[in-house]
């Protein structure tokens, strides 16, 4: 019953107060009671909150309103014959929403001013949480509401608004009777326009799932509509859904969807507590279909009645048991139980489908594909599980089956009936109806299970038919064969080739079908004729008929069947004979074979005729070219054989009867061009000499076979090979001189040979014997065999064996001889003939005797007794033995084997000998090989020793035995004749010394087994001026200590500076020395005059005893000083600091030391001029740099055996050498670490290196080049190299060396002892004339390969072989060395490469600056006429640097008279050229480093081949005189030159050289 409006106002009354809102009377008693007041405040401030939060929280659409309402209005009730209907009418900032309905009770008025409570049963409704009003407030601020009487509004802004309902009349305006209205003010024109927005967009199927609603109408302001209608379908299950749209300035659009609509039911989840009492749930799916009655292929939206959100489904699924979120399915126990049942849902819906004729063949284009993540995306997998195990797709016999058990056969495995090819094989029911569409449906169909028929299936099952085919040669059948043809030459079979080879699908012309691969018997398309196949040749024939369609014959070309021709017969009957004479049959079918390769000679077989096998006459088997023929009238050679007529083998006579008549001849003609058969004897036969040639050889005279040679040989005399060349070369043939000799040892009368004959006078040399001699043609065939036609090697060679075998040893012709050799260019023919004979005279021996290449050598010493040396026998034939025969010089092997094996008859000439080749050993560079070799004398009985007792004399000793070695002049005259010492002088022992060391001997050395001792035997006074003296040396003295021991902890640097510092020095009258070995159980000793004591007192210090004498105090504090202080100081006994610091005075040390850079010490105690100096660098630093030193040359500084000063960074040359500048990365000689107080100043690159700079500051080198006198130059002629007088220089130099005379160059005699540099240009000695070439020839072989060894193991001499860094030129320094001028040096290398540099751009046109790699190139630039020219600041290799791309060096070089070189031109080499200057003459000594020694030996040229082009050359340049009259040397190749003798070296101290006298 309706309520009036007073009862409908009572509610809303009732409502506010249920809320706490006090109105009335109330509010004057809450006004009384403050608190009470506050808390009800405090609750409505936290409930309006609560509301405001879940209406815009529980909705992410501001517009979800919409959807809500619409719920709302399907959840209402209507009266009997009312059609629901909601409207919705959207104007200016207000929406109002009417609905049919039958109006509110109090109970839906309470509902909408709640939160959480519902009017509407579970079951039934789509609402359940009482809330769907409140999401109004997300587009309203103001909500007018009419239903019935009820009349009242809702004002978020109020106390409680949004759930507090105000009485209020609704807008008559808006006023429909009978209707349910709401009427909202909208909150914005933004929240209008999403409003319409939403509208627009609602889809149809909005009302598809409602229980109630089925009409709904949204009008617009502006005229515009929208209206969706829900209506039942033609058949039963379906709905029709209708959507109508008029826009603004549009016509009215209307769009109609059918869709298929199934229901499941299911039973309920048990346990929600929302729906207790729930037995059963409803699935509904409805599936969309386009006008043509198809799926409409477009995804839709799952629905809980109402749209959700689209989840990729092309069905649209909806359940009234989804519990939602107000948007999408939520994950909650419900759902999932849900989600099960839309498995089956679906499942039965598809049997629904199938009975839709539309839809039958289409509907698995409905299942969900590539579902998004989501609660819902298991669904697409479990539900492709389900239909693929059901019987859910149609067969080809349309029956309905399981989708895993079909099989789509695509449409090229159907016939040209579109049955399957293979049917029978398989029953119909297991394929799939062809009437799915593959290309649309196949992501489906596969996704079910279904598969797809393959290349494979089909193999398969067409193996299996085959069998049961018929009737074969039916028409059908032929068919079905095309068919199957088209289909395996197809694309898809194009791997398959091996399994088609094995179907039996070929027809034969004889009836069966075969497959390509079941026999071995080549099968060929039938062409129609088998008459002229020869017989024993199998083959097969494909039907003809089977030839006839395109299809059939593509399958047959594809399996390797050819058509059948004459070349294809002609291929198998080469296969059979390639196959071996086995295979081929009889005789005659042979015979056939050659005829149809003859009447098939117009098409030529693939394969060659070089495999077939024929017979002779004697029936066996042969190989044509083996064979002869006899040709009608072409047998007239025969009477060459009458002695021997089995040498010919003929081919057997049925050949040249199997075709007869006037073809016969073609056909004989055609065997003998194709198969080789000859008509005529045969010269050669498998690359020798014929049997038929040799037989005629035998039984004939050489007069006849020469002519029937010449005839027969005149297509062979260009091409014949070596092997019949040399084989002719070796036949006897008769000579003039009535001897018989081999063809190539004999001469062809020639006018030229006979002339010879006469002047060699050798009257009885074999001149070959032939009927013409003057006939010219004999010369093309004879001399290629080796028959001397010229005065050739042959002839020169013919007159010396002649001799030899003669008895003639004739030293005068042999010279003759020689020399016209050596004329001669073919040198390997010449190395060759000397090699194979003995032709060598050794004729300076008491008995002359003939000796082969093997039996010589060039050079050896004079003692070599094992083998010929020809520079002594022949000097004057040095250029045809060294470079003609390329007889090399005695090895080191040779001179090591000559030792071994040397006689001994004890004499003093032998033991000479002995001793000369043990000196020659020494001279050779002993590494690698060469030092193993020595290591074998150390067995051998080869040392040869002086024994004291007289009547022994010299013995000869191995390594073993006892004798000693005296290696010091005063310890050999100790105990010379009381002891066994080998028989060498001390000279001739240092020069054995790397020999001594090889055989072990070292410990034989008097320095190492004599012991010495010393003892004042006379009175000793204390000097004290000495002892003083001492002593102010002493901080000095450690000093040099902690320089070379870094190691030295504080402790042991006090306590030996307290020892010098307590030193005492003693002035003795007699001093004795005490020299002592022991040899045979017994010591002996020998006392002489002592130089000095140096020894240790019992109270901590140090007494230094000296000669009283004072004429031999002076040598005493030189030589024997220095070395004693220096093994009390455990200083090496080669470092000349001691000396120098005992020396020199104070103010010298403190300058000496500072210049050296060792570093100064911090003292402990100021009040102490004592006190030990504390270190600057800690012990840490100092660790670390001498494990950085030891990482790099594996040792540390204290194991260091030859240290190197320093001086400023530069490292000074022995005497005057010029000091290049090295790199500073190579410290390989600086055994100096990383001290105190201040690192070393290191090597640079070049003068702009900054700390070379400082050390260069005060130089004037201007005065190098102006003619400006400086204090320290003061002393030179002012003569220095302007540009003319350069010039003249180079000019006077370039005549002599184009001349190649011998030039007096005045020389001095050394000074006796070591000066300085000036004092060289002081000294003015006596003057001594010398003859010496202007540049020394050092690269001829036959000096300078002397005693090189063969076994050499040489290095590349490419760039990349040599080390790019260059290590410090650096030696010690001594007493008259110590202040020799940096200045000095460096002015003398920078003066004496300017001169190198004027003169290599004079005499080689392309030399320019680029080529000048030196560091020292900067300080030119201070010249005029060098001021423009660069620096060099790279690391050094060499001074000079030249690629000699044109030659022009190497042509140079040539010119000088090393002929040598020539080879070099066809690709010369880079030449690498370090200076050497001094200011005296040419035989001054000057030095090497250890870098440039190594560079040297790197580069050094093989003496094996003497044609072998080097692709670097090392060259010194040697400047001198370089401040008067500059002049220049060239040694190329130094390294082979010091093995040589040209050059002498010694290796101390870095490696001096000078040269040979």
């Amino acid at each position: 019953m309706a309520l009036s409006i007073s009862q409908a106002e009572d509610v809303i009354k009732s409502i506010r107060s249920g809320h706490g809102i006090v109105e009335g009377t109330l509010a004057y008693e809450l006004d009384r009671n403050p608190a009470f007041a506050a808390t009800m405040k405090e609750m409505h401030v936290n409930l309006q909150n609560a509301v405001k939060l879940l209406s815009e929280e529980l909705n992410t659409k501001d517009a979800h309103c919409i959807l809500e309402m619409v719920q709302n209005a399907d959840d209402n009730h209507y009266d009997d014959g009312v059609h629901p209907k909601l409207s919705f009418a959207l104007g200016s900032m207000r929406l109002r929403v009417d609905c049919n309905e039958s109006g509110f009770s109090p109970a839906n008025v309470r509902a909408i001013c709640s939160v959480g409570q519902s009017t509407k049963p579970v079951e039934g409704y789509i609402g359940e949480k009482g809330i769907g009003f409140k999401s109004c407030w997300k587009v309203a601020d103001v909500v007018h509401i009419c239903s019935g009487n009820f009349s009242f509004k809702f004002d978020r802004k109020q106390e409680l608004g949004m759930i507090a309902p105000i009485l209020a009349t609704f807008p008559l305006a808006e006023r429909l009777e009978g209707h349910t209205q709401f009427l909202m003010d909208l909150q914005s024109a933004d929240k209008q326009n999403q409003l319409r927005k939403e509208f627009m967009s609602l889809s149809p199927t909005l009302l598809m799932f409602l229980r109630r609603l089925q009409h709904l109408r949204v009008d617009f302001a502006d005229g515009s509509y929208k209206e969706i209608k829900c209506e039942p379908g033609n058949e039963s299950g379906m709905l029709s859904l209708t959507s109508k749209v008029k826009e603004i300035y549009t016509a009215e659009l209307t769009s109609e969807t059918t869709y298929v609509v199934t229901k499941y039911q299911m039973p309920a989840f048990v346990g929600e507590a929302k729906r207790i009492g729930v037995l059963n749930t409803e699935i509904v799916i409805a599936f969309p279909m386009s006008a043509k009655g198809e799926p409409l292929g477009k995804t839709q939206s799952v629905h809980a009645f109402l749209p959700l959100r689209d989840y990729g489904f092309e069905a649209v699924p909806n359940s009234s048991g989804f519990s939602p979120s107000r948007e999408y399915i939520l994950r909650c126990p419900w759902n999932q139980h849900l989600l099960f049942g839309m498995n089956e849902a679906f499942h039965m819906a598809v049997q629904r489908l199938n009975e839709v004729p539309s839809l039958r063949y289409k509907w698995v284009r409905y299942l969900p594909d590539r579902l998004p993540v989501s609660f819902l995306s298991p669904l697409s997998v479990s539900l492709r599980k389900t239909l693929s195990s059901s019987r859910v797709l149609w067969s080809w016999n349309e029956t309905v089956e399981e989708p895993r058990s079909l099989v789509y056969i695509p449409t090229q495995y159907l016939d040209r009936h579109g049955i399957p090819l293979t049917t029978g094989v398989r029953p119909l029911e297991r394929y799939l109806s062809p009437k799915y569409d593959y290309y649309v449906d196949w992501k489906f169909l596969e996704s079910l299970g279904v598969t797809k028929y393959s290349a494979e299936d089909f193999l398969r099952d067409l193996r299996a038919r085959l069998p049961f085919m018929t009737n074969r040669r039916c028409n059908a059948a032929q068919a079905w064969h095309e068919d199957v043809a088209k289909v395996l030459t197809s694309s898809a079979f194009a791997n398959q080739k091996s399994e088609i080879a094995r179907l039996a699908i070929i027809p034969l012309r004889n009836g069966p079908w075969i497959s390509a691969s079941s026999t071995k018997t080549p099968i060929f398309l039938d062409h129609g004729d088998e008459t002229t196949i020869p017989s024993g040749i199998d083959i097969q024939l494909v039907h003809a008929n089977a030839t006839l369609h395109t299809e059939r014959l593509k399958l047959f070309m594809a399996l390797g069947i050819r058509r059948c021709n004459s070349r294809e017969i002609s291929d198998l009957i080469l296969e059979k004979h390639r196959a071996g004479r086995e295979q081929i049959g009889t005789g005659t079918e042979a015979v056939s074979h050659l005829v149809y390769l003859y009447k098939a000679r117009g098409t030529p077989p693939s394969l060659s005729y070089t495999h077939v096998w024929v017979v002779d006459k004697y029936s066996k088997w042969k190989k044509p070219k083996d064979l002869y023929i006899s040709l009608p009238g072409k047998d007239a050679f025969t009477h060459l054989f009458l002695n021997d007529p089995d040498c010919l083998d003929f081919i057997h006579p049925n050949y040249t009867s199997a075709i007869s008549g006037d073809e016969q001849g073609d056909w004989l003609r055609w065997l003998v061009d194709t198969f080789g058969l000859s008509s005529a004897p045969r010269f050669i036969e498998q690359g020798t000499l014929s049997r038929a040639f040799r037989s005629i050889v035998k039984h004939h005279d050489s007069i006849k076979w020469l002519n029937d040679l010449k005839q027969l040989c005149r297509g062979y005399k260009f091409s014949i090979s070596d092997r019949v060349r040399e084989e002719l070369s070796a036949l006897k043939v008769n000579c003039a001189n009535g001897t018989s000799r081999r063809l190539d040892e004999t001469f062809f009368p020639t006018s030229e040979l006979l002339e010879a004959r006469q002047q060699f006078n050798v009257q009885s040399l074999p001149f070959i014997k032939v009927d013409d001699p003057e006939n010219q043609g004999w010369i093309p065939l004879l001399k290629p065999l080796g028959v001397a036609t010229t005065t050739t090697i042959g002839f020169y060679v013919g007159i010396l064996q002649f001799d030899k075998e003669q008895g003639v040893r004739d030293r005068d012709k042999a010279l003759q001889v020689y020399h016209a050799l050596a004329d001669h260019q073919d040198q390997i023919l010449l190395r060759k003939q000397f090699t194979d004979h003995e032709l060598i005279l050794v004729a300076s021996s008491s008995q002359p005797r003939w000796v082969g290449m093997a039996a010589c050598v060039w050079k050896a010493p004079k003692t070599f007794r094992s083998k010929a040396i020809l520079s002594q026998i022949w000097p004057e034939c040095e250029r045809f033995f060294r470079y003609s025969l390329q007889v090399g010089n005695a090895t080191l092997s040779m001179v090591v084997d000559e030792i071994k094996n040397f006689s001994w008859t004890i004499n003093t000439s032998e033991v000479e000998d002995l001793k000369s080749l043990l000196l020659t050993v020494a001279e050779f560079q002993l590494d690698g090989f060469k030092s193993s070799k020595v290591k074998e004398l150390g067995i051998e009985a080869c040392l040869p020793v002086r024994s004291p007792e007289a009547r022994t004399g010299i013995r000869i000793v191995n390594s073993a035995q006892s004798f000693f070695i005296a290696d010091r002049k005063y310890l050999h005259d100790c105990f010379d004749n009381k002891i066994p010492l080998l028989d060498f002088s001390v000279d001739e022992v240092q020069k054995l010394e790397k020999v001594l060391s090889l055989l072990n001997l070292d410990s034989k050395r008097l320095s190492v087994v004599v012991k010495e001792e010393c003892r004042v035997a006379g009175s000793a006074q204390l000097d004290s001026k000495l002892t003083e003296k001492f002593k102010g040396k002493a901080t000095a003295l450690i000093r040099c200590v902690h320089q070379w021991h870094t190691s030295m902890n504080r402790q042991e640097l006090n306590q030996l500076h307290s020892q010098l510092l307590a030193l005492q020095v003693f002035r003795a009258s007699e001093i004795v020395r005490r020299r002592s070995l022991s040899y045979r159980g017994q010591n002996i000793f020998i006392e002489n005059d002592g130089e000095l004591l140096l020894r240790g007192n019992p109270s901590g210090g140090l007494q230094i005893y000296l000669p009283e004498d004072e004429a031999k105090l002076q040598p005493v504090n030189q030589l024997h000083l220095p070395k004693e202080f220096a093994a009390f100081l455990k200083i090496p006994a080669n470092s000349l600091f001691v000396g120098a610091v005992l020396q020199t005075d104070e103010a010298g040390i403190e300058k000496l030391l500072d210049y050296e850079g060792i570093p100064k010490l911090q003292r402990d105690n100021a009040h102490s001029p004592y006190a030990v100096d504390t270190l600057i660098l800690p012990s840490e630093g100092r660790a670390d740099a001498e494990t950085a030193f030891a990482r790099q040359y594996g040792k540390t500084p204290a194991q260091s055996e030859r240290p190197t000063v320093i001086v400023d960074g530069a490292a000074l040359q022995s005497r005057t050498e010029s000091a290049s500048m090295p790199n500073r990365d190579d410290a390989e000689e600086l055994m100096i670490p990383m001290t105190r107080a201040s690192k070393k100043r290191e090597l640079s690159n070049g003068p702009k290196d900054t700390k070379l700079a400082e050390a260069m500051q005060s130089l004037d080198l201007s005065s190098l080049f102006v003619h400006r006198a400086s204090a320290e130059w003061q002393s030179l002629p002012s003569t220095l190299l302007s540009n003319d007088a350069m010039n003249r220089n180079i000019q006077m130099a370039k005549e002599r060396v184009a001349q190649q005379d011998y030039t007096i160059i005045e020389e001095s005699s050394a000074p006796t002892e070591q000066v300085s540099l000036l004092d060289f240009a002081k000294y003015k000695p006596a003057k001594r004339k010398t003859k010496r070439p202007a540049i020394a020839r050092q690269f001829e072989r036959s000096e300078a390969n002397v005693f090189l060894t063969a076994e050499t193991s040489f290095p590349d001499l490419g760039e990349q072989s040599v080390s790019s860094k260059r290590p410090p030129m650096a030696r010690q320094l001594d007493r008259s060395e110590a202040n020799v001028s940096l200045a000095a040096e460096i002015s003398i290398g920078a003066l004496g490469e300017q001169f190198a540099f004027e003169y290599l751009r004079s005499a080689v046109p392309s030399f320019n600056e680029q080529h000048w790699t030196s560091n020292l190139k900067a300080y030119v630039k201070e010249h005029n006429d060098y001021k423009d020219i660069g620096t060099y600041n790279a690391p050094e290799k060499a001074d000079f640097t030249f690629k000699d791309i044109q030659g022009q060096l190497t042509t140079f070089i040539i010119n000088q008279g090393h002929k040598e070189a020539e080879p070099w031109l066809a690709q010369p080499p880079t030449y690498y050229l370090e200076v050497k200057s001094t200011t005296e003459g040419r035989d001054t000594p000057f030095s090497m480093s250890n870098y440039q020694t190594e560079l040297a030996q790197t580069l050094k040229m093989s003496s094996e081949d003497p044609t072998d082009i080097p692709l670097a050359v090392y060259a010194i340049l040697r400047v001198f005189n370089v401040n008067t009259h500059p002049d220049l040397d060239i040694y190329l190749d130094p390294t082979t030159l010091i093995a040589a003798g040209m050059l002498y070296s010694t290796p101390k101290d870095g490696t001096v050289v000078w040269p040979a006298s």
